[in-house]
């Protein structure tokens, strides 16, 4: 059996994903680049909806940085905290779909030998 380097690989593409959806989250944070209302705009607005890409970014998010699903909606330094979790949870999850990987195309190359 050869040792294959796509765990380690995946491993550091979650830790990598996670820093960069992480960085993306407090850069939206503090420069608002979507330039979205403040509360009381928006409870005087008839209907507001964010924008589409937003939305987008935000499920995306959630699908690539699983360990944020332990972060309901809060601010201050427990988003902090949490963030930190989920990266450092990312990396170790995507290393087990890298050996679920490994594990998936050993078994197809067994059946086709």
């Amino acid at each position: 059996m050869t040792k294959s380097k796509i765990p380690w690989i995946l491993g550091i593409i979650g830790i990598v994903v996670g820093l960069a959806f992480m960085a993306a989250y407090f850069y939206d944070l503090h420069y608002n680049p979507f330039h979205f209302p403040t509360q009381e705009e928006v409870t005087a607005l008839p209907s507001y909806s964010p924008p589409p890409l937003y939305t987008f970014l935000e499920e995306l998010m959630l699908v690539l940085v699983p360990g944020l699903w332990l972060q309901p909606m809060i601010g201050g330094w427990v988003a902090v905290v949490t963030w930190v979790l989920a990266v450092l949870l990312n990396g170790p999850i995507y290393f087990a779909l890298g050996l679920l990987v490994l594990m998936l195309t050993q078994r197809v190359r067994l059946r086709h030998t």
